[in-house]
């Protein structure tokens, strides 16, 4: 059994995907999505005003597809991996789509000067914009507005008896994290509960990014794997491989 510790639409993606490879999994209800409709309502006609899109996350991404009109093609989009790309060239396939080829993440699209020529800038995401992207694009003087299309909240603490029903059970193989937030939230909530913590400092921890691997590494959860991308195929090929050793 794999916990996927992911926003629902995402993390019913990945269950479907491993469901069809036989291996169980099961949603963990830790982080929810807040959307902002007054900022989500205006967002095809105040991109109207942009050269280039950063959208920086797959909950930006299905507010992009969602919201953008058809007509609004002359947006140059910029995704922090290859792994988000199939979302916007399948649903808006003429826009000009730019991703990092090393690898993913900030850190990436800076080192590869994809900021370059980007015109008015707009980053979508959600909560506040990334210290290290903001740093960099005032140092460029890049012209650039932050638009938080939506906010992140802990459900966990919530739902805190669910939480320990699925931290309970004994086939745990690992817990799929996707973002440092997650892994905050987890944390939050094992601070309250004796069962999250000792299970989860008991239990493989399956990462997406290094950054994320980092940090949980920095609070001491050191049984933990990393996907080669962010990709939910990674994320399937690894549980797959995890798999067929415990086989």
């Amino acid at each position: 059994m794999y916990l996927i510790a992911r926003p629902y639409k995402q993390a019913q993606l990945l269950i479907k995907s491993l469901e069809l490879d036989g291996i169980k999994s099961d949603y963990l209800p830790i982080i929810g999505i807040e959307y902002n409709e007054a900022v989500t309502n205006q967002l095809d006609m105040q991109l109207r005003q942009f050269d280039t899109i950063f959208l920086t996350s797959p909950t930006a991404i299905d507010v992009f597809v969602d919201k953008i009109s058809h007509s609004n093609n002359r947006l140059k989009i910029l995704l922090s991996g290859i792994s988000y790309s199939s979302q916007i060239i399948n649903n808006l396939p003429n826009l000009l789509v730019s991703y990092p080829v090393n690898s993913s993440g900030v850190n990436c699209l800076i080192a590869e000067n994809l900021f370059d020529n980007c015109g008015k800038l707009a980053v979508i995401g959600g909560g506040e914009i990334n210290p290290l992207l903001e740093k960099y694009l005032l140092e460029q003087n890049i012209n650039y507005s932050f638009i938080g299309t939506y906010f992140r909240c802990n459900i966990g603490l919530a739902n805190l008896a669910k939480l320990e029903q699925l931290f309970l059970l004994p086939n745990i193989s690992a817990i799929v994290v996707t973002s440092k937030e997650i892994v905050q939230f987890i944390l939050e909530c094992a601070a309250v509960s004796e069962i999250i913590k000792k299970r989860l400092f008991a239990v493989k921890i399956i990462s997406i990014h290094h950054q994320i691997t980092q940090y949980l590494l920095e609070n001491k959860l050191i049984n933990v794997i990393q996907t080669k991308d962010a990709s939910t195929q990674s994320i399937v090929n690894l549980i797959k491989d995890l798999e067929n050793v415990r086989n």
